[in-house]
């Protein structure tokens, strides 16, 4: 269970789910992540929106040489 404050739990697990979805992360960081999940079900849409980027990206690697102007 984490002492972050909700918000502050929300934050970290949504700059962390790139490194979940590569199974990159401590335990505990892994941990924080779930258990975000579990309380904010929004979260869940985040993920899965990260996760079709991902698969987007894998599948044309090209997008990775483009940048914002």
């Amino acid at each position: 269970m984490s002492n972050l404050e909700p918000n502050k739990l929300l934050e970290e697990a949504q700059r962390l789910l790139p490194w979940y979805l590569t199974d990159k992360l401590s335990k505990a960081e892994q941990g924080l992540v779930n258990q975000a999940l579990e309380l904010f079900p929004a979260l869940q849409h985040e993920l899965l929106q990260e996760e079709k980027r991902m698969r987007v990206v894998r599948a044309n690697t090209r997008l990775l040489e483009l940048s914002a102007l």
